[in-house]
């Protein structure tokens, strides 16, 4: 018996040449199953076969509850149908570690906020010295439904906020 389920899932779908792997962060099968960080083999024979799959996600949190995210992480708020995913570090600018520095420098970082696999909207956030090239902080951003706060970074690693508004 063959099964041809709708699949609807987010834009960070990925292929892997390298191990011939194909990743699904969050999809929606047949409007009604959500699933996650579902994974993807292609054998020799040109079929692909289904090697990882979850239905929680990698992580969830509520309001008031602050969390970390790495490059490419997703994480659910909990008792709504929204994602965020840090999708991109536009600059990094901080001094290096054991380095003498005249500023600290600054990290910017876009946001994607999902509704269910449907991408919403991206948000730059941006935390650091910004005085000296003369731009506005912006280190928290508000939606319609909450703020989310660029609280800290360290290394490759980013603490975020959200609060209800």
């Amino acid at each position: 018996m063959t099964i041809n389920p709708i699949v609807q899932a987010d834009d960070q779908v990925r292929f892997s040449t390298k191990n011939n792997l194909f990743t699904i962060p969050y999809a929606i099968i047949d409007q009604q199953q959500i699933v996650y960080g579902a994974e993807m083999q292609l054998q020799s024979n040109g079929i692909f076969v289904l090697t990882k799959i979850s239905e929680q996600p990698l992580l969830q949190v509520g309001f008031g509850e602050p969390f970390t995210l790495e490059m490419d992480q997703s994480i659910s708020l909990r008792d709504t149908n929204f994602r965020l995913k840090l999708t991109a570090v536009t600059e990094d600018s901080r001094c290096l570690i054991d380095a003498i520095c005249i500023r600290e420098g600054s990290v910017s970082i876009v946001i994607s906020l999902y509704q269910e696999a449907k991408h919403l909207h991206d948000y730059q956030l941006t935390i650091g010295d910004q005085l000296i090239t003369g731009t506005t902080k912006n280190d928290h951003v508000d939606t319609e439904n909450f703020r989310i706060n660029l609280m800290s970074v360290d290394i490759a690693i980013f603490n975020v906020y959200i609060s209800g508004l």
